[in-house]
């Protein structure tokens, strides 16, 4: 899952075209001040000479002149400005460019990393390339149902979606891991869905790979990275608010991916970012295939849920063929 550069610089663009909006906007609005009080005008106009003659005085006299007087006047001109902002009853910052993101100001850049408003717009993007979102239209706690469970299994998910929603209810304040194993087709993927969507509706940054997709990506970034495609960076997946792994095992498990998921669980971890993981796998088998270290940080730092449930597909649709 990766985005072409095409698409990335399209993005940035867009950014771009946001930022000469809003300067556009805030020349307008300072025109118009201008236009219905022209002491505005004449205020600014005495800050530009005012720079041109502190910027003189540098240059004849050097680091060292005397910049007494120039501070002075600023500070006046300040105080007449905002006399002035209060007479009219406009906000101190009414001149202000105001940027959809204060922080890179429109940019999706602080300094050389990318601004939180950039990465999840990436990440958006990745979503709509890969039809995620279209399946969390559908496997959402709205669709959420147990009219197919027996007793045993109903009051196990019932217990479980409470405390998904505990789990997106107390997210910012308390980060936590899951772990949902069992047989497939037991409704792991479903309750993952279900997170997911509510987290990314109030604007958290989710990252949801399959183990597959997850690990092919990271050996692309080692390995074969060609310069040409613009790829989701180690540091999102490490850092983004939820990363969700789904069916972990069904990769082309080796050295490598063991490697690469204890490195995962360990950043992660040590970031306190909450981490979800689903697989088909028992406890014993995860740390026969991923080492005793990566089933060390499962078992230490994740609430672990077992699903004992029969598979739903098929009982799903035999229901619907009766």
């Amino acid at each position: 899952m990766k985005l072409s550069t095409a698409v990335f610089n399209e993005i940035l663009s867009d950014y771009e075209k946001r930022r000469q909006d809003h300067l556009f906007s805030s020349m307008d609005l300072r025109d118009r001040l201008y236009e219905e009080h022209p002491e505005f005008k004449q205020l600014d106009d005495e800050f530009a000479d005012l720079s041109f003659e502190r910027v003189t005085l540098r240059r004849e006299q050097g680091r060292g002149a005397d910049e007494t007087a120039f501070i002075e006047r600023h500070d006046s001109l300040i105080a007449r400005k905002k006399a002035l902002f209060e007479k009219y009853g406009l906000p101190g910052d009414y001149l202000d460019i105001h940027y959809d993101c204060p922080l890179c100001k429109d940019t999706g850049f602080i300094g050389q990393s990318r601004c939180e408003c950039l990465k999840k717009r990436l990440i958006e993007k990745l979503y709509e390339q890969s039809n995620i979102r279209n399946i969390l239209k559908k496997e959402n706690f709205d669709h959420y149902t147990d009219i197919y469970y027996n007793e045993a299994e109903k009051a196990f998910m019932n217990d479980l979606v409470a405390q998904a929603k505990s789990f997106i209810s107390s997210f910012d304040e308390a980060p936590k891991n899951l772990l949902l194993f069992g047989e497939p087709g037991s409704g792991k993927t479903f309750i993952t869905n279900c997170i997911a969507k509510e987290l990314l509706d109030s604007s958290h940054s989710v990252i949801y790979f399959s183990a597959t997709q997850i690990f092919d990506l990271i050996a692309d970034i080692k390995f074969r990275n060609s310069g040409e495609i613009e790829k989701l960076p180690l540091t999102d997946i490490y850092e983004c608010d939820l990363l969700v792994i789904d069916d972990l095992g069904t990769e082309n498990t080796n050295s490598f991916t063991s490697k690469e998921l204890f490195t995962i669980l360990n950043e992660r971890r040590l970031l306190n970012k909450s981490t979800i993981i689903s697989t088909n796998l028992n406890m014993q088998q995860l740390k026969d295939i991923y080492s005793e270290r990566s089933a060390s940080r499962i078992f230490g730092y994740y609430n672990l849920f077992e699903f004992k449930i029969r598979d739903m597909r098929l009982l799903m649709r035999d229901a619907h063929a009766r």
